[in-house]
């Protein structure tokens, strides 16, 4: 199979440098212009200046920069022989017209000085503006005009913004503007439905744009302008400020296969809102509101949706999800905003594996086969309030969750002991049905002290305030049927128990946060910032468990009074602290900026928890006291136009203390093949960790790059492990025990880089993790180190030539090492090669293809190798593209397989579960759309 994989690849490539080299133009008929641009009377140079290239016969754009800040631009790939206008615009001044034509000879032009005259008024500015320059700064915005760059009528916003030089709008959905990462994307100053960018950028067309404004987000609670945040808002036309959009799609395919889904949403200057809903039977889920908004979006579903078959998720799955979101201004100060989601998924699991538990004399083989349905309905709600004025922030955040769980669950394990001859057979059964609710609530305020001007005085406080309260409560219902037989009749066991459950817990947090404590007290400290940090937490629970035993004389259950238990449990956590911060730095404005920051927190913790119970052994009262320092020395070097590096090291402490279930557990002996038990000995973990972060943007127009590193290791003293012991069929008994120091590291190494060429964009992106970690444990009393090596890699490759090819390689691999003490090593690698492809054809015709080879290689059984295609051809009619007709084939080379691999302690475990297989679809979808005050363009 590989190789027809490389012969799709090459033919693809085939057909994209055919593509590439139709668009190229001869080289010897390219010249370039250079100039600076300068005020007429002072001659200094203007910085940011517009400087516009125009084909001077039809008034096409030709080429567009901002002057740097010397004033000066340079213009390369220009054609010669060819009558030229170059217009310079900029805030305050005439626009400036010259018109000439690179000779054929001589192809380098050099336009000297360009001197711009100064207007007296506003007015007479805009009548000189006789053409709108496609891009000029407004102060600290720079301002793109949308008319000056001609698509296809049908253009959403997204491709518009392709065409804007310094902006790149990655495979992956992150947009930077010259290296920097755009924070987020409002429409007229405010998110657009949600607060996935990708909405406004895949509905809104072009037509409806007015000007594309970029700009950083400084106010008095964020006034850091080196590293404050990039917004992009788009301004839309008068009379383009409402309007809706929607789909609605359906499905039908082989084996009984359907896909339905549908969306609606609609903006006002004050109100937007959103309803989406989605069924299906071919393994599609959606989490939220926002992956179905995207999906649904009318630019088409992305090579990257994660709302798609997913071949790899086990068993099979149908889902049905319903959902809305609303956005609503009061006022101008402040907004209130929600969402809800509502879905149901069925699943049906089949699942065969082996086990291999390896014993100091001799190993043990569990063979496993399972087979379980689930039924899970959940809803979510959320609601937002934000008020914002000059001095003080307020957001109120109110969640709602809940969850009912229905399943039937069977399994059967046939145990040996390869040394011994053991042999065990259990069977089992489980019927639950559980349910939750949770609810969230988290309020946050913040402070700015000012001057009143009418006073004279200080007013306020430089004061955070962060609260939550969460309120979690449920039960569940259980029937267990454990049946177990051995070779040795003396070992047979059986249960059949029921579980009458229900808990209710309570979480609240507190901090707050006094700023600059010295200004405060009108201290002159030149030397440090001093905050005032203080966080509470009270936690409290309280668990009811019922059990009862089939009584099989009387064919009743009785309550088994050593498993029912009545369990309340409460916890404080307080820590007060001092964070200490220094900056220090030089910054020529517009030219570079050099910044270090010293922090560190100087922090106690004091954890309390008790628990009361019916069951004696289960009262509990402990206090904990530590230091819990943290230390961060970042730096900032920023190269204007070029660059911007930053560094950052970090110290930090934690602590995990023992749980009333690792202490003190209740033990169920009808889990027969792992018990647990306690340890009323246990002592609190105590965890070191230093960690490097390496942040590298490029900030040219093109072909910038970013390198994103983080490296970070730690130890932690008296881990909290086990102690197993296993008996001569298998079964495990664990004990909590404090082992010598856990150490860990992990390295996570990012790149990418973009190309442009005009109507051609190359993207490369590059990601690598490897995390080590040495944990020490004891099976069977003897000492030993469990140690994992995971190593994973991603190498994508994006080509695309305008709207018309857009083409991903990928290439994904893993591999994971686990050595139990000195003797047990496993191994397993995956690796994934990826080719998706996009083609726009003539007539509004469009192919999807993609496919992924897999293969999987373990230290214990034969490769295994398959490969996914799934192509979709479909082609878009009516007025403005919104019909769609889509014929499917999912899953082409039937090949599909799940495999389960992974290790634990001294055992592996690997098999198979069943998964979604072949079928073919065709499916219906209209794109109901209105822009505008008359819902027309």
């Amino acid at each position: 199979m590989v190789k027809y994989v490389g012969l799709v690849c090459f033919f693809l490539l085939l057909l994209c440098s055919i593509f590439s080299n139709a668009q190229k133009k001869n080289v010897a008929n390219l010249g370039t212009i250079d100039g600076v641009v300068r005020d007429s009377i002072r001659n200094y140079s203007l910085p940011s200046a517009t400087v516009s290239i125009y084909s001077d016969s039809d008034s096409k754009l030709l080429a567009y920069q901002l002057s740097n800040t010397f004033g000066r631009f340079s213009f390369k790939n220009i054609p010669v022989s060819a009558p030229l206008k170059v217009i310079v615009s900029y805030i305050g001044y005439k626009q400036y017209i010259f018109q000439f034509t690179i000779g054929a000879e001589m192809t380098n032009i050099d336009l000297h000085s360009l001197n711009l005259e100064r207007v007296e008024n506003i007015l007479e500015e805009v009548k000189v503006m006789a053409i709108p320059p496609p891009v000029q700064m407004k102060g600290d915005t720079i301002e793109f005009n949308a008319s000056a760059f001609k698509l296809d009528s049908n253009a959403v916003v997204g491709d518009l913004l392709k065409k804007l030089p310094g902006i790149i709008v990655w495979a992956d959905g992150l947009i930077t503007m010259n290296g920097k990462k755009i924070n987020q994307v409002l429409v007229e100053g405010k998110p657009f439905i949600s607060d996935d960018a990708q909405i406004a950028l895949r509905n809104l067309p072009k037509y409806a744009v007015d000007k594309i404004q970029i700009y950083k987000k400084i106010d008095a609670f964020n006034p850091d302008t080196l590293n404050a945040p990039v917004d992009l808002n788009i301004k839309l036309k008068k009379g383009m400020k409402k309007g809706y959009f929607g789909k609605i799609g359906i499905g039908v395919g082989s084996s009984e296969r359907y896909a339905s889904d549908a969306m609606l949403a609609l903006y006002s200057p004050k109100t937007r809102i959103s309803i989406v809903g989605a069924a299906n039977n071919v393994n599609k889920t959606a989490e939220n509101v926002n992956t179905l908004l995207r999906f649904n979006s009318f630019s088409g579903q992305d090579l990257n949706s994660n709302y798609q078959s997913n071949f790899a998720a086990a068993g099979l799955n149908s889902f049905d999800g319903l959902g809305f979101t609303i956005d609503h201004d009061l006022n101008i100060l402040s907004n209130i905003k929600g969402n809800y989601f509502l879905k149901s998924q069925n699943n049906i699991l089949i699942e065969n594996s082996q086990t291999n538990i390896s014993l100091l004399n001799g190993q043990i083989s569990q063979q496993k086969n399972n087979t379980s349905t689930n039924n899970n309905v959940s809803n979510d709600g959320l609601a937002i309030y934000n008020y914002k004025s000059k001095n003080f922030n307020f957001n109120s955040e109110y969640t709602i969750a809940t969850n009912v769980n229905s399943s039937l669950n069977t399994q059967t394990l046939n145990s040996l002991n390869d040394v011994t001859g053991q042999q065990g057979l259990t069977f089992g059964k489980q019927e639950l049905r559980n349910q939750e609710y949770k609810n969230n609530l988290h309020l946050l305020s913040s402070m700015i002290r000012y001057l009143d001007p009418e006073s004279n005085k200080y007013k306020s406080l430089n004061l955070d305030i962060d609260y939550s309260l969460n309120f979690d409560k449920g039960s569940s219902e259980s029937k267990n049927i454990s049946i177990f037989s051995s070779n040795n009749i003396t070992e047979n066991k059986y249960y059949n128990r029921k579980y009458d459950k229900d808990f209710n817990n309570s979480t609240q947090n507190l901090t707050l946060t006094f700023k600059d404590l010295f200004n405060l007290l009108k201290v002159n400290n030149q030397f440090f910032k001093t905050d005032i940090i203080n966080f509470a937490s009270f936690y409290n629970s309280r668990k009811n468990d019922i059990v009862s035993d089939l009584d099989t004389v009387y064919l009743n259950y009785k309550t088994n009074l050593d498993l029912s238990n009545i369990n309340k449990y409460f916890s404080l956590t307080e820590r007060p602290g001092l964070n200490f911060t220094k900056t220090i730095g030089d910054i020529l404005p517009e030219r570079f900026a050099h910044r270090w920051t010293y922090t560190f927190l100087a922090q106690m913790e004091f954890f309390n928890q008790t628990n009361k119970s019916n069951k004696a052994f289960r009262l509990l009262n402990k206090a904990y006291t530590n230091f819990t320092p943290k230390a961060v020395i970042d730096y900032t070097n920023n190269l204007y136009g070029y660059y911007l590096q930053k560094y950052s090291l970090t110290y930090n402490t934690s602590n995990y203390y023992p749980s009333i279930n690792q202490i003190a557990p209740i033990v169920d002996l009808s889990n027969i093949y792992s018990v647990e038990f306690g340890n009323s000995n246990l002592k609190s973990s105590y965890n070191h960790e230093l960690s490097f972060d390496f942040n590298h943007y490029g900030n040219k127009t093109k072909n910038n790059f970013q390198i994103l590193l983080d490296v970070t290791a730690g130890i932690t003293t008296n881990f909290i492990s086990d102690s197993i012991t296993y008996d001569g069929l298998g079964r495990s008994f664990h004990y909590y025990v404090n082992v010598p120091n856990r150490k860990y590291a992990h390295y996570d190494l990012a790149y990418g880089q973009t190309f442009n060429n005009r109507e051609h964009m190359y993207e490369i992106k590059i990601n690598f993790s490897n995390k080590f970690e040495q944990s020490p444990a004891y099976v069977d009393g003897s000492y030993y180190l469990r140690k994992t090596s995971d190593f994973a890699g991603l190498i994508n490759l994006n080509y695309s030539y305008g709207e018309k090819i857009n083409l991903s390689i990928s290439e994904s691999f893993q591999d994971l090492v686990t050595k139990q003490g000195e003797s047990n090593s496993y191994e397993y690698k995956t690796w994934t090669s990826g080719l998706n492809t996009e083609i726009k054809g003539p007539k509004n015709i469009f192919l999807i293809s993609k496919i992924s080879y897999n293969k999987a290689i373990s230290s214990y059984e034969n490769d295994i190798n398959y490969t996914i295609w799934n192509v979709d051809l479909g082609y878009r009619f009516l007025k403005g593209n919104n019909g769609e007709i889509k014929l499917s084939a999912l899953d082409i080379l039937h090949q599909n397989k799940n495999i389960i691999f992974y290790a634990n302690n001294n055992s592996i475990t690997r098999g198979t579960i069943n998964v979604l297989k072949q079928y073919f679809m065709i499916t219906f979808a209209y794109y109901p759309r209105a822009f505008g005050r008359n819902s027309k363009k």
